[in-house]
């Protein structure tokens, strides 16, 4: 038999999401299971992504955030980015994606001079925040079990 709902409620826990973030506020009754299309769009100003920004940063000040989601059923996290450095033409810079299930970042480079340490800082962070997500996706974000 299917549970009945308070429609204030779920509104209520929706509107909280939506004005601060994905918030863990699951009760001793509740999972923290995700249909299988769930994706959680993490959007600037949220706990989580400033958490991500800053985490990021310490590769350096001018690293930023283009897009960020976490997939609870493919138990995946994609964050995309870009280091501009000095060059502010819009299609320049360092692009980069962090997937959780890649083994390496994706990075692409246009009408940018760096030296290589920017690069091992970026992929020795990717392999932290591989690991971080890792542990998060299991004990934070599980996908709904079939049955």
């Amino acid at each position: 038999m299917k549970e009945n709902i308070n429609e204030h409620d779920m509104t209520k826990k929706m509107m909280d999401i939506m004005r601060g973030g994905f918030k863990k506020i699951m009760t001793e009754n509740e999972t923290n299971e995700y249909d299988r299309d769930y994706v959680i769009d993490v959007k600037p100003g949220t706990a989580e992504y400033n958490k991500q920004l800053q985490e990021l940063q310490t590769v350096d000040v001018d690293v930023k955030i283009v897009d960020f989601k976490i997939y609870p059923n493919e138990q995946n996290v994609k964050l995309i980015g870009i280091y501009k450095g000095n060059n502010n033409a819009i299609d320049s810079g360092v692009h980069f994606t962090f997937n959780r299930n890649d083994e390496e970042p994706k990075i692409t480079m246009q009408d940018v001079n760096l030296n290589s340490e920017f690069l091992t800082k970026l992929q020795q962070f990717f392999a932290t925040w591989k690991e971080e997500w890792i542990r998060e996706l299991e004990s934070s974000y599980k996908p709904k079990q079939n049955g």
